[in-house]
């Protein structure tokens, strides 16, 4: 990997989830692997994967997978699994007035 690529990712990667996603693309290029390659590879559609680049966080399974694959771990978002669904209502603390 030439050092002008490694140091895009490097700043890249350390910005916006956007600008993250495209450190990411350069590193599929120099892997000379797709997006859509990569995506079959962890089980995933290549715009499910796309969308999960552009997130604060990535699934831990499917950030494990990615890793397994090669692709460093600055380049994703950060791994947690965050419940799907409502959140629970808060009960509230205060008493009634007598």
């Amino acid at each position: 990997m030439s050092d002008y690529v490694h140091n895009a990712i490097v700043t890249q990667s350390q910005e916006t989830p956007a600008s993250k996603k495209r450190a990411f693309r350069i590193w599929c290029i120099e892997n000379e692997v797709t997006i859509t390659e990569l995506a079959a590879r962890i089980g995933i559609s290549q715009p499910a994967l796309s969308t999960a680049l552009c997130k604060e966080t990535i699934p831990v399974r499917r950030h494990a997978a990615l890793k397994k694959e090669g692709v460093p771990a600055h380049l994703l978002p950060r791994p947690e699994d965050v419940p799907s669904g409502p959140k629970p209502k808060q009960t509230s603390q205060a008493q009634p007035a007598a």
